[in-house]
């Protein structure tokens, strides 16, 4: 499928955001609710099983969707052998998580994942084989749809997963959950992209080892390092401690994840399809960094001075160990804005070396850091993260500006009006609660309050100091 010219590239990419977002706050509620009838320690051993099965899926993606999406040389019969090279890896991804699933139990101290991994395998087993469709329909800048397919599959996982907690199967809701939606994902991509897999020829393994290699190791390398603190909570600090630090991380990242996730597909689609034009390359990256600025910060900010009525009204006292931590995860996730994008930028313009040289010396550091913080338990934790990953979100900004001759003071820019507004919305919420009368409300009362003031104060600064962008992008919205 040819990529039309003109404003259809923005104009997907702003329509899929939008789908997205309805996503993303569906998937919030839905974790709110659910908290509020599962245990920390059932969140711990579902978090337990996915250090094992999340790097399965790593390993058994290969890159493959990057590897369609910015090889653009690659004709429909290669697509397909591809496909047929991910059969028979998923059918290997499902034998390793059944064969290794006791030993996995045994190294995280929590013998429950012995009989949940095998269960993931499918679900894991099914994202494998997605890479095809999703690389093809990400390459032919159908963003819509997959946002489109990704709401389904919201929709779809929250009912499921509330009505296995309801009926009291603990953390077998979030493992059965999660592997039906990503069941109904896989059918779904298949069914829109109209691709199938065929028998994988010589010649095509040789070239997706040949390109994929690089890729692969900087994933693995980002895996280590994304997950290295929740192996380290699970030996050392136990299954509850685990469940708490993965609400906490998840009620963070949820906001940023489901909304830039859409950006950052859609970037490896954008940047790979002016690969050659280093002035769009440059206009798509620091146009995407602005629209991340825009949204997610006033999010994030905004979560981290709630997080204690958040998690008090909403999802109850069991769960007040993770209020600080999200307040604290907060600050370090103002990097976020910029981090992957980044790396997504690397990929696209074919330099996942300069990737990986970031993930290596994140991988390295990182674990050490962690060890010291672990002395003063979860907060040590979380301290160190927020403390490392701006630097390495900085680290791998700077090789991505290098790649398109721009200094890191163009992206970081994009972030001051953003930033400023955001800042500003705290600043009234802050002198709103130092206010008697506000102190004085309930709880709940106290929540909205909070929450209508400050996404009117964040609509009224973002107006004022961003009205170009805002104008450009509801332009852009409404092209047809």
């Amino acid at each position: 499928m040819a990529i039309a010219p003109g404003r259809r590239p923005a104009r997907e990419l702003l329509r899929s955001t939008v789908i997205r977002a309805l996503s993303q706050a569906l998937s919030w509620v839905s974790t709110l609710i659910v908290a509020r009838v599962l245990m920390p320690s059932d969140y711990g051993i579902a978090t337990a099983a996915a250090i094992y099965i999340g790097l399965l899926g790593w390993m058994a993606e290969l890159g493959i969707s990057a590897i369609i999406t910015t090889h653009r040389n690659l004709s429909d019969r290669q697509i397909a052998q591809i496909g047929g090279l991910l059969l028979y890896v998923a059918i290997g991804v499902q034998l390793l998580a059944t064969v290794f699933a006791p030993l996995v139990a045994y190294v995280v101290k929590v013998p429950e994942v012995a009989g949940i991994l095998p269960v993931l395998g499918v679900a894991t087993a099914a994202s494998t084989l997605a890479a095809q469709p999703l690389g093809r329909l990400q390459r032919d800048l159908q963003l819509s749809s997959i946002a489109g397919i990704e709401l389904t599959r919201a929709m779809f996982g929250t009912a499921a997963v509330l009505a296995m907690a309801l009926a009291g199967l603990g953390y077998w809701a979030l493992v059965l959950g999660q592997t039906a939606s990503t069941l109904l994902f896989t059918v779904l991509l298949y069914a829109r992209a109209g691709v199938r897999p065929t028998r994988p020829t010589r010649e095509t393994v040789h070239l997706l080892a040949s390109t994929s290699s690089i890729l692969l190791a900087s994933r693995l390398a980002w895996y280590f390092h994304s997950n290295v603190d929740s192996f380290f909570i699970a030996r050392m600090l136990g299954s509850s401690a685990l469940g708490v630090f993965s609400f906490a991380r998840n009620l963070t990242l949820t906001p940023f994840d489901r909304v830039s996730q859409i950006l950052l597909s859609s970037g490896a689609s954008l940047f790979s399809s002016a690969q050659e034009d280093d002035h769009r390359v440059r206009h798509y990256y620091l146009t995407m960094i602005e629209v991340l600025a825009l949204l997610l910060l006033p999010m994030t900010l905004g979560l981290g001075f709630v997080a204690p009525e958040l998690v008090g009204v909403l999802v109850g006292s069991k769960w007040k160990e993770a209020a600080p931590l999200v307040q604290l995860m907060s600050v370090g996730m103002v990097a976020r804005v910029f981090g992957p994008i980044s790396g997504q930028l690397l990929i696209a313009r074919l330099r996942p070396g300069l990737e990986l040289r970031a993930n290596l010396a994140t991988a390295v550091i990182l674990p050490l850091l962690l060890l010291v913080g672990l002395r003063w338990g979860l907060i040590g934790v979380v301290a160190v993260w927020s403390a490392t990953y701006p630097l390495s979100a900085l680290f791998t900004a700077s090789l991505a500006c290098r790649s398109i001759g721009i200094p890191l003071r163009a992206p970081l820019g994009r972030l001051v009006r953003p930033l400023l507004c955001a800042l500003g919305m705290l600043g009234v919420l802050f002198w709103l609660s130092t206010t008697g009368w506000a102190r004085a409300l309930p709880a709940p009362m106290r929540l909205a309050l909070w929450i209508s003031v400050g996404v009117a104060s964040y609509a009224v600064g973002a107006t004022i100091a961003m009205r170009p962008l805002l104008e450009r992008l509801l332009k852009t919205l409404r092209a047809r």
